[in-house]
């Protein structure tokens, strides 16, 4: 029989739905030489970095960006990947995805795959191994994951004048001023608040903001999850400048540390997938109940 493990308690869950809402998240040289060259996306003109890298990507994977509109249901200002065809597709919010900062924040992360970063599979007991512990661990890795491959590049684009984390951090500024984020808090555990912390001290780039969460934390007495945070948070932040390998040896030993005494991760193989000229590289990750 298969068991159903509740990977992301209800009070996690909370988490997941904030910091979603949050989120706001080789050269072909002869590609496009007969080209013009487009400078919006989704209706949105591009400033000059922007447009930049949005012509790199195209080089890249040899096709057009293809643009795609997220259900106005969505939590997530935007999303992407690479299509089967090779194509990189970007996902956007018709209301809150409509901004040069989500726009390049997904182009980058065309950028990150073809340097190699990989997407991430799950291996679990097969009395795991259902279809609501595979969704929870993939938004599990959105929180730990994500915010790897964001300290990795945010600062690149921050040097272009390009602020990829200014939905997040416009976010925050307002659920802690409107009295939300207090309220939220108090029905976070451990493990919620860890996360939170986590995606919080690697993207917010104001010391006073994130001191202000701090406070807060410290406040409703989540002393035990913030440490935990930090600890997770430290792990990243000793570990710079990341590439692939390293953000994925990071990825597991967050994990690690968030689950311990629950669950046990290991990494596996890495493989890869063709997806028309693009090598979509992936990582196995192995979890092993305790």
């Amino acid at each position: 029989m298969l068991c159903h493990v509740d990977v992301l308690p209800k009070m996690f869950k909370l988490a997941v739905i904030l910091i979603l809402f949050l989120i706001g998240i080789g050269f072909c040289e002869s590609y496009g030489q007969d080209k013009k060259e487009r400078d919006s996306l989704f209706g949105v003109t591009l400033t000059g970095h922007a447009q930049a890298i949005l012509k790199k990507v195209e080089q890249i994977y040899e096709k057009e960006v293809r643009e795609e509109w997220m259900p106005v249901s969505s939590s997530q200002a935007g999303n992407s990947k690479v299509g089967d065809d090779g194509a990189p597709i970007i996902y956007i919010h018709p209301s809150t995805g409509r901004n040069v900062s989500t726009i390049v924040h997904e182009l980058y992360h065309f950028v990150q795959r073809a340097e190699g970063y990989p997407a991430i599979m799950w291996l679990m007991p097969v009395t795991m191994d259902t279809k609501e512990n595979q969704l929870a661990f993939h938004q599990l890795a959105q929180q730990l994951y994500d915010p790897i491959l964001h300290y990795a590049f945010f600062d690149t684009l921050i040097s272009l004048n390009i602020r990829p984390n200014e939905p997040f951090e416009l976010g925050t500024r307002q659920v802690l001023q409107n009295g939300t984020l207090d309220s939220i808090f108090e029905t976070m555990d451990k493990r919620a608040i860890a996360l939170y912390y986590f995606k919080a001290r690697l993207e917010l780039k104001d010391a006073a903001l994130l001191e202000q969460i701090v406070v807060l934390l410290n406040i409703k007495n989540k002393d035990e999850g913030l440490a935990l945070g930090q600890k997770i948070a430290h792990l990243v932040l000793d570990s710079t400048p990341l590439n692939p390998k390293e953000s994925v040896g990071i990825l597991v030993q967050c994990l690690n540390l968030i689950y311990e005494a629950q669950f046990d991760f290991k990494q596996r193989e890495w493989t890869s997938r063709q997806l028309g000229k693009h090598l979509q590289k992936i990582v196995s990750i192995e979890l092993r109940v305790l």
